[in-house]
């Protein structure tokens, strides 16, 4: 019985020990008031799409953008560095979806960067370090986002804190979650494992060189 029980067992401690680890590590440096957040030249605002796959609005999109622009507004920031993917066929970018509704919120929009590379939230933390030399940024994205950023920002040695949006309620913020559960063990295997480079540097070196 132990046997048949056991590696299930273990499993879900892992997974378990793997959320807890990177919430323990990122819990000083994660706010949810904008007049708490220390001042940081840029934040770093992670992408999602504008909208879900039934073409609804998605919740986790307008809770990042309004975080955003509360926290521009707020003067605990000058710029805001959009990441998300570019992803095919897709006419509108993640990051062109976010710039045209901060210029909604009022942002000037020589305060937007865009980054179109951000496919993966470890993506998004290595260009904003290696492309934009920023090592200490606000990372704003809702508090499970938020924690998995930092510390993969402090595994890379970087100084990141971070600011939550809204929490997303219901069903979607139930499915949310277990898909965390499983990217904090693809995140600790990131960090201690793995090392991969961006998404869209590892397209570029597969690239066939024309002659």
């Amino acid at each position: 019985m132990i046997t048949v029980v056991g590696p299930p067992v273990l499993l879900v401690l892992f997974i378990l020990g793997c959320y807890l680890w990177v919430k323990w590590r990122a819990r000083s440096r994660v706010f949810s008031d904008p007049g708490a957040v220390p001042f940081r030249e840029t934040a770093l605002v992670l992408g999602t799409a504008r909208f879900t796959s039934s073409g609804g609005d998605n919740q986790f999109f307008s809770g990042r953008i309004a975080a955003a622009a509360r926290l521009f507004k707020q003067g605990a920031t000058q710029n805001l560095l959009v990441s998300g993917a570019d992803k095919l066929p897709v006419a509108v970018t993640e990051p062109q979806w976010m710039h045209a509704a901060l210029l909604g919120w009022g942002v000037p929009a020589e305060r937007l960067i865009q980054d179109p590379h951000g496919y993966r939230t470890w993506d998004s933390m290595w260009i904003c370090l290696h492309e934009f030399g920023c090592p200490d940024p606000v990372v704003i994205s809702q508090r499970f986002h938020v924690e998995r950023a930092v510390f993969i920002g402090l595994h890379m040695h970087m100084q990141p804190i971070g600011f939550t949006a809204e929490k997303v309620k219901g069903w979607i913020g139930i499915r949310m979650f277990v898909r965390e559960c499983l990217a904090r063990v693809k995140c600790i295997l990131d960090c201690f494992w793995l090392h991969p480079l961006p998404v869209y540097l590892r397209k570029k070196m597969r690239r066939p060189v024309s002659n």
